[in-house]
């Protein structure tokens, strides 16, 4: 009996200790783990984010930057941190399914407490403006009739995957062609050197207002706000109702996290990204905020997992070990 006491005040105490310290969170400064180096699209969202929060949570977030390995250390890191909320990880789309390209123990899902949808946004779809293409229909149909015709420039072997897919399903004539980077894509696109760039919205904005590139669909079943006049592919009357690709970032925790902490972040993060400021940003960036639950969140990262398993069960994206 006086050990089943013991258990029973253990636990009490345990419980009582979770409350207060989900209560008071964050009572000291938050670290924010970025997967990628300074600089780039996700390291930018982390910064404006952590900014936001500064002043939410009257607490420092430190943004620390931890590249390499697909993503992988960083995950890493914040497996092998404390479950207690202090230390955050900004989860890009694609680290969702980084474990089954590269060789590692680390499962970002299972090893992950899923807390916050940040922001995110669809694919342009353009081609040079010397190319007589209008629509998605068009692109699909001139890439049937002009076989070899059509090349695309992806960042690294594999680009979009979800597209890489759609041309297999669609029968479509498409051929990539692998670039570094985006900025090597974009004077290849206007120089009809490849005929197709699948593009985050601010990388072609300028060029197609000045009419030397044609946006011609967009990939989220919504239309960009930057692009009111393109279509989306699921309004290109070709029976995609269902198509969607795009990018997102989510924070994170390492598995384990309790619940009111959770609740916590998620509500710090839904007010961080309402911030007037926070949305222009965002907005340059070609983004909109993406509020969800935690239980949302997790579905969102699962089913990027399951799309991704499935491209790889079908040869479109293939692991590198």
């Amino acid at each position: 009996m006086r050990f089943i006491s013991s258990l029973i005040l253990a636990s009490l105490a345990a419980f009582m200790s979770s409350t207060t310290s989900a209560q008071d969170y964050p009572n000291r400064a938050v670290k924010l783990v970025v997967t990628l180096p300074a600089g780039g699209a996700t390291d930018a969202v982390a910064r404006l984010l952590a900014t936001s929060l500064d002043k939410t949570w009257k607490q420092p977030i430190v943004v620390e930057n931890r590249p390499g390995g697909g993503q992988l250390i960083a995950g890493e890191f914040v497996k092998n941190s404390v479950p207690d909320g202090y230390t955050l990880i900004m989860f890009a789309h694609s680290l969702s399914y980084e474990d089954l390209l590269t060789q590692t123990t680390y499962n970002p899902v299972t090893d992950m407490t899923p807390m916050a949808m940040i922001a995110g946004s669809g694919y342009v779809l353009s081609v040079p403006a010397a190319l007589p293409i209008n629509n998605f229909r068009e692109l699909i149909a001139y890439s049937k009739a002009n076989p070899g015709k059509i090349n695309e420039g992806t960042v690294g072997p594999t680009g979009v995957a979800e597209f890489q897919k759609l041309w297999k399903d669609l029968n479509a004539d498409i051929t990539k062609v692998p670039y570094k980077g985006g900025a090597l894509i974009v004077p290849a696109l206007t120089a009809n050197e490849i005929q197709l760039y699948t593009a985050s919205p601010p990388d072609v904005f300028q060029l197609s207002k000045a009419g030397r590139v044609r946006p011609i669909a967009y990939s989220e079943t919504q239309r960009h706000p930057m692009y009111p006049d393109v279509q989306t592919i699921s309004e290109s009357g070709m029976g995609l109702n269902n198509f969607e690709a795009r990018y997102y970032f989510a924070i994170a925790g390492p598995a384990g996290v309790p619940a009111a902490i959770v609740a916590k972040v998620n509500a710090g993060v839904a007010t961080a990204v309402d911030a007037a400021e926070v949305k222009d940003k965002l907005s340059q960036f070609g983004m909109r905020p993406y509020k969800e639950t935690p239980e949302r969140t997790r579905a969102i990262i699962l089913g990027t997992r399951t799309g991704a398993q499935a491209m790889i069960a079908a040869g479109i994206l293939k692991p590198n070990n």
